[in-house]
């Protein structure tokens, strides 16, 4: 696999304890982080949400959003040029507001998501790679006749990993040809945070589940995949 990856999504959602939102926290919120410039907190929009709000900037297909609601928030990245420490530094001054203004005691789970794309080294088309190359499998012969002989357009795995004693996370990937281009492989990985509570003087918890979310993306599924991209197959 060719060894530089596309990160195109970073997501994280916190979710505590309910809460009513009211709109004058809310909107002293949306200003507290708007002073934040160095890590690109000043989003461009501000608009409430029958349960909270919603902060978001628009340029391009560049998407940035949080997203407040009465049990939890919202921190997300699409077609996004941040690197990870950026977005990492994001998460963590926002949320440092967040136990502030909202009095928030603590957040009791966490989903983290790294959405990229790979490019394989040795073979130009994604649905090829993943169908016969990783998973055995003949188009042609295995794939194609048992539904009326038409083309796939897309093919793809999914794999679960529970929590383990070592590590209280447990992560979900999807490995997919990218519709957008069917010589890159579209790679989505969601990590679930199942420790114990995160208070406010445990931010570098977030940090560290948004990071580990990225590292299992890269090195495992990029490894995962590697093993199957090598010049002995042919197209």
């Amino acid at each position: 696999m060719h060894p530089e990856i596309q990160v195109i999504h970073f997501g994280t959602e916190l979710i505590h304890p309910p809460q009513v939102q009211e709109e004058e926290r809310l909107r002293e919120f949306y200003h507290a982080i708007s002073k934040i410039k160095y890590c690109g907190c000043d989003y461009r929009e501000f608009k409430l949400l029958p349960s909270g709000a919603e902060m978001v900037t628009d340029i391009g297909r560049v998407h940035s959003v949080c997203r407040i609601s009465d049990d939890r928030i919202h921190i997300s990245e699409d077609w996004t040029s941040l690197s990870a420490e950026e977005f990492v530094a994001r998460v963590r001054e926002i949320i440092k507001v967040y136990f502030e203004i909202f009095n928030m005691r603590l957040f009791v789970f966490q989903t983290s998501a790294i959405r990229s794309l790979l490019t394989p080294t040795n073979c130009s088309d994604a649905r090829v790679f993943l169908a016969e190359w990783v998973c055995r499998l003949d188009g042609a012969q295995e794939i194609f006749p048992s539904f009326e002989n038409r083309p796939v357009q897309m093919f793809g795995i999914r794999l679960m990993f529970p929590a383990v004693k070592e590590e209280n996370r447990r992560f979900s990937i999807r490995i997919e040809s990218f519709n957008q281009d069917p010589h890159r492989v579209f790679v989505e990985c969601i990590s679930d945070y199942e420790g114990p509570p995160i208070t406010e003087g445990q931010i570098d918890i977030v940090e560290q589940n948004i990071e580990r979310a990225l590292q299992f993306s890269r090195k495992n599924v990029l490894g995962f995949l590697s093993r199957y991209d090598v010049k002995k197959h042919e197209e």
